[in-house]
């Protein structure tokens, strides 16, 4: 649960984010380097087979800032499971009955 905590944190709350729907910024690459610098954004877009760009729109700058000194004071392993959690909650529904059975008692829970 920290993880969630630490995101929780960062994000923004469901009602800031009606609000603040114009808070894309454009940046750079080196800016959303800066931004975000422990991340490697370049072989990120060559993976993804991004074409070249000199900008991107960039949603909510702040929490990228909040996530980047996560990216190495969190550990992998924790990193792993709460990518499980979220990609199990999210393919849930499309997955056996004790699949979904399980989501809503996991949630129910929270």
């Amino acid at each position: 649960m920290k993880i969630e905590t630490q995101l929780a944190q960062v994000s923004l709350i469901a009602f800031r984010v009606a609000m603040l729907r114009s808070s894309i910024t454009k940046m750079s690459p080196a800016d959303l380097k800066n931004v975000m610098a422990n991340f490697d954004w370049a072989t990120y877009n060559q993976k993804l087979g991004a074409p070249a760009f000199t900008e991107i729109n960039v949603a909510h700058p702040d929490f990228f800032k909040g996530v980047d000194p996560m990216l190495t004071s969190v550990p992998i392993d924790d990193w792993k499971l709460i990518c499980a959690g979220i990609l199990f909650t999210d393919a849930a529904d499309a997955l056996s009955t004790s699949f979904v059975n399980e989501n809503f008692i996991s949630t129910a829970r929270r």
